[in-house]
């Protein structure tokens, strides 16, 4: 499985999704704005087992420690629910989500095509 790390709007990101899915490759594309407003996310870590990286999708759950590559393309922010009001409450949300997530990324064994931290020096 091929993980795209962008969001569905992206000119590149759709192109290279159907070239991918033309050639037979599973693609799983994850749009950090759907976390945590819109969509789950799981950690599973079991004694003698491999560990777990769960995300929802609109095809149901899909573990990314079946990644082979991930692909870092022009990502969106965290998006916290408009319901949380408090500016508190949202940055915790915030907080955490971007420890979850990036925590997960980190954990997985694959390849990068534009690894976060070379991507992000290369930002600033």
């Amino acid at each position: 499985m091929i993980l795209i790390i962008s969001y569905p709007e992206e000119d590149h990101t759709q192109e290279v999704t159907r070239r991918l899915q033309d050639m037979g490759a599973s693609v799983v594309l994850m749009d950090l704005a759907d976390f945590p407003a819109r969509r789950r996310l799981s950690c599973e870590w079991r004694v003698g087992e491999p560990a777990h990286y769960w995300i929802e999708t609109d095809d149901g759950m899909v573990d990314l420690s079946q990644a082979q590559a991930c692909w870092w393309r022009r990502v969106s922010a965290y998006r916290v629910d408009e319901q949380v009001n408090d500016p508190t409450l949202a940055s915790f949300a915030l907080s955490e989500t971007t420890q979850a997530v990036e925590g997960m990324l980190d954990s997985l064994n694959c390849t990068w095509v534009n690894s976060r931290q070379h991507d992000s020096m290369a930002h600033h």
